[in-house]
């Protein structure tokens, strides 16, 4: 059991760090002016960066790799030869997934019990559904937050106040898995809207400045944090340096 957990934890970095590299490629294309052969070598990176994370069987940093595919595929159309550079990402990653077919059995196994209606919702989203609504509960009995860093404690506390003793994992410490729902239970109202104008700012400078460049430099910053934070905390890395991003440009 010991050993299946490490793997499935080496699987997750592997996610996480896949995820990274999707967004510095994103970051790269909405920056630079890139000839042919660097736009086809970014498209043929993100592919391999989008397998890895498809195979990795982590439905958070995939959702949040889907987020930064549609943002290339908003770019394409700006590519020479765009067409050249989505069949070659195409060509490389058909044989990764093929050559690591017990990951994609594995990987398609999860993402089918997502969809499966046979399967309970805290079954189908390994218990995420169950934290979501503890956050939504914690919020609704202090909408100014519990404090920073107490959602675990919180929510077991409140599970043993109402009774609910017998559902997932109710007395076991949890992290919230969402950034979102982790700030609205611990810092309530103020603490959300402070977060969300900051991840909606990038897009609001972006547009003001009237540089197409730099407004989809914005939308990305936001589309990732906005997608990034709706399954995973904050411990992903390229989302705080893709944040730097426009200040560096």
């Amino acid at each position: 059991m010991r050993s299946k957990r490490a793997c499935l934890c080496q699987y997750q970095r592997l996610g996480l760090l896949a995820v990274d590299g999707a967004v510095a490629i994103c970051l790269a294309f909405a920056l630079a002016r890139l000839e042919r052969r660097a736009q086809v070598v970014l498209a043929v990176l993100a592919s391999v960066n989008y397998t890895l994370v498809f195979l990795s069987g982590s439905r958070g940093t995939l959702l949040t790799a889907t987020g930064c595919g549609l943002f290339l595929l908003v770019l394409t159309p700006r590519m020479r030869h765009g067409w050249l550079a989505v069949l070659s990402a195409a060509l490389v990653a058909l044989p990764i997934t093929m050559q690591f077919s017990d990951l994609q059995t594995r990987a398609v196994k999860r993402i089918h019990l997502l969809f499966d209606p046979h399967q309970s919702l805290s079954s189908r989203t390994s218990g995420r559904s169950v934290l979501l609504e503890s956050g939504w509960d914690l919020f609704l009995e202090n909408p100014l937050g519990v404090g920073t860093g107490g959602f675990s404690v919180a929510r077991v506390d409140l599970n043993l106040a109402t009774g609910r003793l017998s559902g997932w994992r109710a007395q076991e410490e949890e992290a919230a898995h969402a950034g979102w729902i982790k700030i609205l239970a611990e810092n309530g109202l103020p603490g959300f809207a402070l977060m969300g104008a900051y991840v909606l700012s990038f897009t609001v400078t972006g547009w003001r400045s009237r540089n197409r460049d730099l407004f989809m430099l914005g939308l990305l910053v936001t589309l990732s944090f906005g997608v990034g934070f709706a399954s995973t905390e904050y411990q992903s890395k390229g989302l705080w340096f893709l944040a730097a991003g426009p200040w560096c440009s």
